[in-house]
């Protein structure tokens, strides 16, 4: 087949469904149309032979055709792991759920039935599932940075959460009573949010379910 045709290869191919080939001028990219036919009749047997002589200019060629191949595949990949692709996120939110108010503290029609509660939450925290969580169950979370706990849920609630490995750590360490301490010391009512999953159920570690059960009581 002559050098200027290869890009009708798959046209030829398809009508002389050869079962051997040889190459006497390699081509990158008639190679590549010949792995295309040959990807999609896999039941077909078919051999390839490419006529070249070591370390000649054709060589040099194709080795450098191929380098650039290559080259051109990085380059797509690392540009794609920067591009901004769009995505599609479930947005619908549920009604939270309302409490009523007592109305002898005056405070049973104050509420606006419109007005969605709001929680502040530390910057950090939106590496974690629960924000997402709690704006699908109907809150409006505000982001700030936080000195003192990850969640505020009013002037005088704040709740810290770890993970239960992080916990772990943080007992050991200490690093949860002082956290604790500045909570108490900030705010009324403290919580420590503790988030597991199934991994961790039967999971006993150094400073673990049983210790830490034992410092809940401490806390």
């Amino acid at each position: 087949m002559p050098y200027g045709e290869r890009y009708s290869i798959l046209r030829q191919l398809e009508q002389m469904k050869p079962t051997v080939i040889i190459l006497y001028n390699t081509d990158i990219a008639t190679l590549r149309h010949i792995e295309i036919y040959k990807a999609c009749h896999s039941e077909l047997f078919l051999q390839i032979f490419s006529l070249m002589y070591r370390e000649s200019t054709e060589e040099s060629r194709y080795l450098t055709a191929l380098k650039n191949e290559t080259d051109a595949f990085e380059s797509l990949f690392k540009e794609k792991a920067t591009l901004l692709i769009p995505r599609r996120y479930e947005t619908d939110r549920e009604e939270v759920p309302r409490l009523e108010l007592s109305t002898r503290d005056g405070g049973g029609q104050q509420t606006d039935p419109d007005e969605r509660p709001k929680v502040i939450v530390d910057m950090r925290e939106f590496n974690s599932e629960l924000p997402t969580v709690l704006y699908t169950k109907g809150y409006d979370v505000v982001a700030v940075t936080l000195e003192v706990g990850d969640y505020v849920l009013s002037p005088g609630i704040a709740v810290e959460r770890k993970a239960l490995d992080d916990l772990t750590q943080s007992l050991q360490s200490g690093r949860v009573f002082k956290q604790s301490e500045q909570m108490l010391r900030h705010y009324a009512n403290s919580v420590l949010l503790v988030e597991s999953n199934r991994k961790f159920e039967s999971k006993i570690v150094n400073g673990g379910p049983f210790q830490v059960c034992s410092y809940f009581h401490v806390l």
